[in-house]
Formats: structure tokens, C-alpha cells, sequence
């Protein structure tokens, strides 16, 4: 998680370089050789390569390798956009695109996209001298794919059928992906948000391809085209990337592209928009001709523009800012409960919860988490004993301050349930799990059944605040699992915080089997 941090911080400072290469400068009426000054653009882009719309990845450990990708193109594209010799850019390429195609499937946008714009230039007969270049780089590309080829297996999709779908299906699934970044910003149907600004982001894009190529063609400004060339490429890894998922997932359901971990690949295309519809003007495309007057007028319109944009831009961030706030504190209680889960994995081998929860083979969860842990990678160590007492807190405090058992019920034959609530001593946190224990012969009491935690508790609402939201907890299980070890069976709840590896008794006890 660190590591995506991190990796997402070096992608914004490689854009502000990139940035910094290409954006005009800001200033109306600034000299031809006016330093760029693009801290503006890169305050609004860093909006969206930090937006907690892509939850899913900074609280997702392997999230690290969605940040990859882009990283390496961008640091390729910023190689192919310099201005150094075309044998140390051509090896910088090479070196930034093989980087990404290991790092995820669309990492191999990058030697289009970086071999676009180093390849790139204005006339057939300029291209043509380059061909020592294009060949070296068909070369890598040959060499990398087939690298790529060895040991490849098809991927286990466990019965979906992920590339079934439709033409339509997958178009429509591009537009979604594209508009993921702001889904869940307003207060209406997130799918319907993401195909509208998904389908504006595109029309965009389309629009300045059209001027670039009219400003290509038409009016030979070569130099726009060198400066804006590099953030086509930024926003065909987004273009690419939906293309891919289409064809890959699409048959998933359309609303998968709106799930949080594409919000990475999908936030670079109105990133590349910010400085590509100020620089190519694309409200000129339809002009007759390039007139002193249109020019005075399109100065005019510039920062209208501009600033409508940016301020939609701030806007749909700020709207979206709640809803994925919001969803990560979901998201954390959840990766707690899976991580409270793993650990127990040992205990409670084979449990549904675990299956669910972890991975759906229990058995090897079961295996991997002892592995894990023999080698000292999980923190904390896994449970092995399932004496509760193994893991009581040393100094807890009283138990109806940190929750209690407060009913039992047979909702089937054979079939009991148990509820509560829980809290533990710390107040930003609440327990992970809740674990229900049978005393033994002893009296000791032992780990026999987990309870989810996150049902709200409006009555605790003047007690606990906020955490009275999620406090709640019940659970349903076989009444042979209580009365398995001793009739009559004496049973306790403990909540766990499994940050700590530790139990807090909870108040409240049931008899079973008198």
C-alpha cells in the first residue's frame, strides 16, 4: 500500500515534468521562449491521480501493480517527448514499456504509446529517415512479446464467462470505464453519471484529434503538434486500457467498469484533457481560415474555457470526494475482517466464513496462511490454539463497556442464532470480528464460531457516536457446533481486534442443551 503511495507520487511529478516539456505558457502575451508554467494544470490533474475514487487500490495491497503501469509509460512517454539523442531515448522506451508490460496486462500500451510520439514526425520523407529507429523498436516489441509468451497460462475464471458479450455491450462498457473517475458524484444512478461523462470525455478527446490533425495538415504548426502529442499518449492509456477491459470483462456486466480499481487507469483521460483543450482550441476546428480576428477571438474564448472546465473539474471532485470516503471505511472494516479471518484460518478450518471472506478454497487458505506464517510474514502471527484465553487482553476493561451477547434464539431445527453489539476500548476502531466460545471441561472457554461485524445499532447511537452505525453483530450456525464439546454448553462472545491479536470479553453469556 506504501509502495502504490509512493508510486503514485513519482507518476504526478513524471507528468509535472512532462508538463513542464509541453504546456504553453500561461501568461497572455508571454515571449515564444517564456519558461512553461503548468502548476495550475497540475494542481487540477493531481485532483485525480490522488482521488480517493480508486479506494479499492490504496487499501489494496496488490492495488500496487494498477499503479504500475502508468508510472512506466508515463516515464516512456516523457523519454520519447525530450529532447535527447534518438538512441538513449529509443533505450528509455524500451526500458520504461518493458517495465510496464510487467507490471500489468495494459502495461503493454506503452510501447504504442511511447513509440508513437518518439516515432512521430511531420512528413513521410522525416518518418522514412527514422526507419533504423522503427525497426529497432519492432524489434523489442518482438522480443518482449515473445518473453511475455513463455510459461503464459489462460487464466481460471471459476464458470464466469467474462468475454462473452456483445459489440454493444463493450462500447458501452468503454464509456462507463472512462467516466468511472466521478460515478458515484452525483445523486443519481452511478452508471448513468459514468456513460454521460464517459461519452463527453471521448467526444472531447475526438475533438482535439480532429484539430490536431487539421493543425497537422492544414496550418503546419509542427511545434504545437511536438507539444501536444505526448498527452494524446497520456490519454490513449485510458482509451487502451477500457478497450482491454472491454474485450476482457465486459461479459461481467457493464457495471463492472465503474468498480474502484480501474478509477486508476480510467483518471488519466480528463487529466490529458486539461492541457489538450486549452492548447489545441478545439471550438476553431470549424474556422474558414486562420484570420487575425478569429485569433483575437479565440484568445478571448480560451480562458472562458479554461476556466468553466476547471471549475467542473474542482466541482465533480469535490462531489465525489464523500461517497468514496465513505466507501474506504467500508472497504478498511472489511480488509480487517479478512485479515481477523486468515488468522483463524487454523482454528476453524474450513469455516464458510473463511471461504467467503478470503478465497473460496478454505482448505488452502488454510495451507498458504500456515506457510506465511512459518516464514514470519504475517503480522500478527496466526492463531493456533483456540483457548480464548491464549488471547484475552492483560487489562480489559469492564466487558459491558465493550459489548455484550444479548440474545440466542432457534430460528430452524437444529439451527441457533446469537446477536449483540461490541465496541473495542480503542474509539477509532471497532472490533473485527466477534468470536463465539464454548467453555470446555475445564471451564476454559474455547474458539467454536465468527461473527461478522457491521450491522448499525441506532440505539447505541448516544453511547458510541457514530460507531453505533456498525457496532452490531449476529450470527446463525448449527447447535451441534455448541453442544459438540459438553452439554449443557456455557456460551461467551469476545470481540477481536485482530490489529493487536487480542480478545475483549463481551457481557452476557447463553446455556445451551439444559
Amino acid at each position: 500500500m506504501l509502495a502504490g503511495w509512493a508510486l503514485a507520487v513519482a507518476t504526478s511529478l513524471v507528468l509535472l515534468r512532462l508538463g513542464r516539456q509541453t504546456v504553453a505558457p500561461a501568461t497572455t502575451g508571454a515571449s515564444a521562449d517564456a519558461p512553461p508554467r503548468p502548476l495550475l494544470w497540475w494542481f487540477l490533474a493531481n485532483l485525480l491521480i490522488f482521488s480517493p475514487a480508486q479506494w479499492e487500490n490504496w487499501l489494496w495491497g496488490i492495488g500496487v501493480q494498477n499503479f504500475m503501469p502508468m508510472f512506466w509509460t508515463a516515464l516512456a512517454i516523457l523519454a520519447a517527448a525530450s529532447s535527447g539523442r534518438d538512441t538513449a531515448k529509443l533505450a528509455l522506451v524500451v526500458a520504461g514499456a518493458a517495465l510496464a508490460t510487467w507490471s500489468s496486462g495494459n502495461g503493454m500500451l506503452a510501447w504504442g504509446l511511447a513509440g508513437g510520439v518518439l516515432l512521430w514526425a511531420p512528413t513521410g520523407r522525416e518518418f522514412l529517415a527514422r526507419r533504423r529507429l522503427v525497426l529497432a523498436l519492432l524489434a523489442a516489441v518482438g522480443v518482449a512479446a515473445a518473453l511475455y509468451c513463455v510459461g503464459l497460462n489462460p487464466p481460471n475464471h471459476r464458470g464466469a464467462q467474462p468475454y462473452d458479450s456483445t459489440l454493444a455491450a463493450k462500447l458501452h462498457y468503454t464509456l462507463l470505464f472512462a467516466g468511472s473517475p466521478f460515478a458515484f458524484a452525483l445523486n443519481t444512478r452511478p452508471a448513468l453519471v459514468a456513460t454521460g461523462l464517459g461519452a463527453a470525455f471521448h467526444l472531447l478527446l475526438a475533438a482535439c484529434a480532429a484539430r490536431f490533425l487539421q493543425v497537422w495538415l492544414r496550418d503546419r504548426d509542427i511545434a504545437l503538434c511536438r507539444r501536444t502529442l505526448p498527452w494524446f499518449a497520456v490519454a490513449g492509456f485510458t482509451v487502451g486500457s477500457s478497450l482491454i477491459a472491454a474485450w476482457a470483462r465486459a461479459g461481467l456486466g457493464a457495471e463492472q467498469a465503474i468498480a474502484s480499481h480501474y478509477v486508476t487507469f480510467a483518471l488519466y483521460l480528463p487529466a490529458a484533457l486539461i492541457p489538450l483543450v486549452p492548447a489545441l482550441k478545439p471550438w476553431l476546428l470549424f474556422r474558414r481560415c486562420a484570420d487575425t480576428d478569429e485569433q483575437a477571438a479565440a484568445s478571448r474564448t480560451a480562458p472562458i474555457a479554461a476556466t468553466i472546465g476547471a471549475t467542473t473539474l474542482v466541482l465533480l471532485s469535490l462531489a465525489a470526494l464523500e461517497p468514496a470516503l465513505l466507501t474506504s471505511k467500508d472497504t478498511w472494516q472489511s480488509r480487517r475482517q479478512v485479515r481477523a479471518a486468515a488468522l483463524l484460518s487454523t482454528v476453524l478450518p474450513g469455516h464458510p466464513f473463511i471461504a467467503n471472506s478470503v478465497f473460496p478454497d478454505a482448505a488452502l487458505v488454510q495451507r498458504i496462511a500456515a506457510g506465511l506464517d512459518d516464514i514470519g510474514y504475517l503480522r500478527p502471527r496466526l492463531i493456533r490454539s483456540s483457548a480464548a484465553s491464549a488471547l484475552a487482553a492483560t487489562n480489559p476493561p469492564p466487558a459491558e463497556n465493550c459489548g455484550q451477547l444479548e440474545r440466542a434464539w432457534e430460528i430452524a431445527p437444529g439451527e441457533i442464532a446469537f446477536a449483540g453489539w461490541t465496541a473495542l476500548p480503542s474509539p477509532d476502531r471497532q472490533a473485527d470480528l466477534v468470536l463465539l466460545c464454548v467453555a470446555d471441561a475445564q471451564g476454559a472457554p474455547q474458539i467454536v464460531e465468527i461473527a461478522p461485524v457491521g450491522s448499525p445499532r441506532p440505539d447505541k447511537t448516544a453511547a458510541l457516536g457514530d460507531a453505533a452505525a456498525t457496532c452490531g453483530w449476529a450470527q446463525r450456525a448449527p447447535i451441534g457446533t455448541f453442544l459438540g464439546r459438553q452439554t449443557p454448553a456455557t456460551v461467551t462472545a469476545w470481540a477481536f481486534d485482530a490489529e493487536h491479536r487480542e480478545l475483549f470479553p463481551l457481557a452476557g453469556t447463553v446455556t445451551l442443551g439444559r
